[in-house]
């Protein structure tokens, strides 16, 4: 571990001495390669202007202005993630990648230091918002290495124009493969009925790996994966907690669900609160048993999201984000889309459907889920 020494240390120490001056001027300006010219690693502290000046300390605002400057050009290297890398178990920021908004294009602001990509309910906009809530990053933190973007292509599709979703890390198997969960739909398709011909998933650790459909439950509308992370396994596959079977979730139960909304290639959280435990009143997804019961929820969630997990305060995965709520700008919006074959995604970017940014149903998940889908088959297409 470096060690880090702030400039109001080094000050502190020596503001009656006459090389004062000299001695803050050096290491203000080696913060600009996060250096001291000893070779000890810099903290930048600028919060010190006023003490400065009341020592009598020349030139203190041009001196601050470069600390500040040090320190923006610090926080925009080291705090930049959107799938996190993993060196010997452990998370750490993926420094090439920047957070990306819904349309997958670069920030123009990147995220700060504990701030988190978040879709806040009731609000909405293009990405691109950073929370500041500690507690938020905290558990954002905790439960983004168990979150994967599943890639998919149905029937005649290629990959690059196939559709996208998220996922959840459950498990690893008897072959040491990695082992996920996600909604049915995203790899059949909103009606079910469409074969899947192609797939891979994207982890925490930024690579790509092939996956194998292993078991699914249609009327539950979950799906069970295989990623063929070989070697990478232990390093590479990050299972979530998962719930007992029983957990209660109860209205006014605070929740974080995470997954890749849109075209975005950062993972988002969606902070909500459950409403109640309803039956499930209608689906477009052929075999999906209508009257199963569904935790709604006040949460913002976007297409591409489905499948990702759904945490409670303790950190157990007590959900799976299924549906949100859209609808079509307007009758020749719909019948533009069906015509020019556009996923939810594309409508979106094109203004032809709007998201309820209130509205959030998730199938409830526990360990016993993940025990019935490893004995299940995949569905016949």
């Amino acid at each position: 571990m470096p060690h880090f020494e702030t400039i109001r240390d080094r000050v502190s120490a020596t503001h009656e001495s006459s090389a004062l001056h000299h001695e803050y001027h050096n290491i203000s300006h080696s913060l600009k390669d996060g250096k001291r010219s000893d070779g000890h690693a810099t903290a930048p502290d600028c919060s010190q202007n006023q003490q400065l000046q009341k020592h009598g300390f020349p030139d203190g605002d041009h001196l601050l202005a470069s600390c500040l400057a040090a320190e923006a050009q610090s926080n925009d290297k080291t705090n930049r993630y959107d799938l996190a890398s993993h060196k010997n178990g452990q998370s750490e920021a993926h420094e090439h990648q920047r957070a990306t908004g819904l349309d997958g294009k670069s920030c123009d602001r990147q995220p700060g230091k504990n701030e988190t990509p978040t879709l806040e309910p009731g609000k909405d906009g293009p990405g691109c918002h950073f929370s500041k809530d500690a507690n938020l990053n905290e558990q954002y933190k905790a439960g983004l290495p168990s979150v994967t973007s599943v890639n998919v292509a149905r029937g005649d599709e290629k990959m690059s124009d196939g559709h996208r979703g998220s996922g959840t890390i459950v498990g690893k198997d008897s072959d040491n493969d990695c082992l996920g969960v996600t909604d049915y739909h995203v790899i059949h398709g909103e009606d079910g009925k469409q074969t899947l011909k192609d797939g891979n998933v994207t982890l925490a650790n930024g690579k790509t790996y092939p996956m194998e459909l292993r078991g699914e439950n249609a009327a539950k509308d979950l799906s069970m994966y295989s990623i063929k992370t070989g070697a990478d396994t232990d390093i590479a596959c990050k299972p979530a907690k998962i719930a007992d079977e029983g957990t209660e979730v109860n209205p006014g139960d605070k929740t974080l669900g995470i997954g890749f909304p849109q075209r975005a290639q950062t993972a988002y959280a969606s902070p909500g609160t459950v409403k109640e435990t309803a039956p499930l009143q209608s689906s477009n997804t052929e075999g999906e048993q209508i009257g199963r019961p569904m935790h709604n929820e006040r949460a913002h969630v976007r297409p591409g999201q489905s499948g990702g997990p759904v945490f409670n305060k303790h950190g157990e995965v007590v959900g799976i984000i299924d549906k949100g709520e859209n609808r079509w700008a307007s009758e020749r919006a719909r019948e533009s889309a069906e015509k020019n074959n556009y996923t939810h995604a594309v409508a979106l970017d094109k203004g032809l459907l709007k998201v309820n940014t209130e509205k959030l149903q998730i199938t409830p998940f526990s360990k016993a889920d993940v025990e019935d889908l490893k004995n299940r088959r995949p569905s016949a297409q």
